[in-house]
């Protein structure tokens, strides 16, 4: 597959926790298939709520669910 956005790059297939991410070497640019997103959030309220468990120095209730999921993504997707 062609990245969309650089046109003549071809992208690259990493798996992460049985998640197919294809990503462009070029931009950075990360494309997910259908569902894959469904999977990653799924998988991130299962990690994240064991770890709230599990310390109570975590407060993740009092950030803000887009930081809650940025902060998610760049662990997600550490290559």
């Amino acid at each position: 597959m062609v990245c969309p956005r650089c046109e003549n790059t071809g992208l690259l297939i990493a798996y992460k926790n049985s998640v197919e991410i294809d990503y462009c070497p070029e931009c950075n640019g990360i494309w997910l298939d259908q569902g894959e997103l469904r999977k990653i959030v799924q998988q991130s309220i299962e990690q994240f709520s064991s770890y709230k468990k599990g310390a109570n120095d975590i407060q993740l209730d009092k950030t803000s669910s887009a930081e809650n999921l940025s902060n998610f993504l760049n662990e997600f997707f550490k290559v």
